[in-house]
């Protein structure tokens, strides 16, 4: 079976359950990481998004629960 290493930003933005246009935004506002260049296509690596999305960190989730409600995900 083969893992998936990059994504579009649809599919980025369906990992995060995110809109599309949410998804960009944290992008832009610097929330979400930059997407790289694969091949001269724009993709988003699934590492860094993990990175962004996945924490045990109590303080860490604190933090990022305003951000999270600005986007329109439920805390």
């Amino acid at each position: 079976m083969t893992q998936m290493i990059a994504a579009t930003y649809t599919t980025a933005a369906q990992l995060l359950d995110l809109e599309i246009e949410g998804f960009l935004q944290a992008v832009r506002d610097g929330d979400l990481p930059m997407p790289v260049s694969i091949g001269g296509h724009t993709r988003w690596l699934i590492r860094d998004l993990e990175s962004h999305a996945i924490t045990s960190d109590t303080a860490t989730a604190a933090l990022l629960t305003p951000t999270m409600e600005k986007y329109g995900i439920e805390t």
